[in-house]
């Protein structure tokens, strides 16, 4: 604690230092007591006239003034501290526009010396995942308890969003009160499904009814990269029909006995075969067929061929196939 000032005759008492000889003062305010300590008087000649050094940190932390003989240099205090600032001097105008050197400027009058501060800065970063983008500034500089602008993570085709990296799922999102760095990383997913019930049916021209959702069977949809049907439907003429190779992995090649599918392109294009156990190979992707999947609903549409088949059709009145995406 700061003790009443003490006095002594012919001298004017200029503040507590850490050396007899006066030269770092004791900050009150902020200084620290970390082991045992003796605290120094500074004095001035009384015939000699002297001034009263204020230091105004202008919103830092507080620094004790100083009394300085005419002509003698102030002590250099310890540097204030100021949450969200970095201290950049002291300053002889408000302004900080001309710094108070204190190995070379004599006190000749009273003064007031300013502290000078810097907003500190944030950088704040925002990638994306694979599966999609991100729109808004994706490199931002941000001061101290300021907010930054709107990001927003936007799916890919066939994705969705996931969240962050920093376990936010907010989106778009917006950094407010800004105290530290962040970079985050945008997640994405692609879309995965099964059959809606009831609307589980395709119909074959020659074949009637396609169930893509029987019991002991059931058939999926993947989208985005390397996008699939996948499982079994059921016809009662042609038997199960599987929609890829046993182990396979999409994307398929078409090009082989173990690796054979129905893959799903970027656009929600369906290419490929299936294979009907008494109906033999269903193809998915003829051109005038155009076997799609909407992306948004996941539900099919167009036309696939069988040789033994004839056309299927994946959708039509009071009909069709949707996946649940």
């Amino acid at each position: 604690a700061q003790p009443a000032d003490p006095t002594r005759t012919g001298y004017t008492f200029a503040g507590w230092f850490r050396e007899a000889a006066g030269t770092t003062p004791w900050a009150f305010p902020s200084d620290t007591v970390t082991q045992a300590v003796t605290l120094y008087a500074k004095w001035v000649p009384a015939s000699t006239p002297s001034f009263v050094v204020t230091f105004d940190s202008q919103g830092g932390s507080s620094v004790t003034s100083q009394t300085v003989a005419q002509g003698e240099k102030a002590a250099q205090p310890a540097e204030p501290t100021r949450t969200g600032y970095t201290f950049a001097g002291w300053f002889k105008e408000a302004a900080g526009t001309t710094p108070w050197a204190f190995p070379s400027d004599t006190v000749t009058q009273a003064v007031t010396l300013y502290a000078k501060w810097v907003l500190n800065t944030f950088s704040l970063t925002y990638a994306a995942g694979s599966g999609g983008s991100i729109t808004g500034i994706t490199s931002q500089t941000v001061g101290y308890g300021q907010s930054g602008t709107a990001v927003n993570a936007v799916p890919d085709s066939g994705f969705r969003f996931v969240g962050w990296s920093d376990a936010s799922t907010t989106n778009p999102r917006t950094e407010v009160n800004v105290t530290a760095g962040l970079s985050v990383t945008a997640t994405f997913e692609a879309l995965t499904g099964t059959v809606v019930a009831g609307q589980q049916y395709a119909w074959g021209e020659n074949v009637g009814w396609i169930n893509f959702q029987p019991a002991g069977g059931g058939t999926s949809a993947r989208l985005g990269t390397n996008g699939s049907l996948t499982g079994m439907a059921w016809s009662e003429n042609l038997g199960w029909i599987r929609l890829s190779a046993e182990g396979a992995t999409a994307p398929f090649a078409n090009t082989t006995a173990g690796n054979w599918g129905v893959n799903i392109s970027a656009a929600g294009a369906l290419t490929g075969f299936a294979w009907s156990e008494n109906g033999g190979w269903i193809r998915f992707g003829d051109a005038r067929a155009g076997a799609a999947i909407d992306q948004a609903t996941g539900a099919l549409s167009g036309h696939a061929w069988g040789e033994n088949v004839g056309w299927i059709s994946l959708s039509g009145s009071g009909y069709g196939v949707r996946f649940g995406l």
